[in-house]
């Protein structure tokens, strides 16, 4: 039954979307029809809005801008090291010693059914939650890792330390950059923020073309790699 409401949901979604012209007719109708992912994924090119379906650091970077300011920043400990026959190796954290930190919360837990609860290591150390619980203890269990162009990009208020060499969100979170990398950073989210309103005053003008869209779609894929 969750599975079925979930599908309820996708097919209610898209035909919002055709209504306010983010999709075409004959890409709803697929997925009204009930056409399966798989076939679906065969020629999802064939539709620009599902170019990126397989790009996993887009979709999180779309679930980031949609739960956007519930993130949580992750604090790993200290590298330990063991010698080995091979020289020096890297020990695997316990994930009981990873803190999860919310802005207006302080620290936060993850919930034991979460997927994420037996995690050592958090890629980039930002996570976006759906919802809390407070018991005991304040707990999330819904949340998902997140690329830090995400909540660059899409998240609150930034402004640039040139002196510390820093990018601050929200003046909460904190991202070392050189100060030619913020500026474009900055500049690069004016840009974003000027196209998604264009494109919400008019939701047929077609942005896949837009080269502001490419250089996004880039910094976003590499995550600054």
């Amino acid at each position: 039954s969750a599975l079925e409401g979930i599908e309820s949901l996708r097919i209610d979604y898209a035909r919002v979307l055709l209504e306010f012209g983010f999709i075409s007719s004959t890409y709803c109708n697929e997925i009204t029809k009930g056409i399966s992912r798989m076939t679906h994924g065969e020629n999802h090119k064939d539709y620009h809005v599902d170019t990126e379906a397989y790009n996993s650091r887009v979709i999180k970077s779309a679930v980031c801008s949609a739960y956007y300011p519930s993130i949580l920043r992750a604090s790993h400990p200290k590298a330990l090291y063991k010698e080995t026959e091979v020289g020096a190796m890297r020990k695997d954290n316990i994930p009981k010693r990873v803190k999860l930190f919310a802005k207006d919360l302080g620290q936060v837990f993850l919930h034991p059914a979460s997927s994420l609860f037996s995690v050592s290591h958090f890629e980039t150390g930002w996570l976006v939650y759906s919802s809390i619980m407070k018991t005991t203890k304040i707990m999330v269990r819904d949340c998902s890792s997140v690329p830090s162009f995400a909540v660059l990009l899409f998240g609150g208020d930034i402004s640039v330390d040139h002196s510390q060499g820093t990018l601050i969100v929200d003046e909460w979170a904190q991202f070392k950059a050189p100060a030619k990398v913020a500026v474009l950073v900055r500049e690069l989210r004016n840009l974003v923020n000027d196209l998604l309103w264009k494109k919400v005053e008019n939701p047929r003008l077609d942005v896949s073309s837009s080269e502001t869209v490419d250089v996004l779609l880039r910094v976003i894929t590499m995550d600054g790699q």
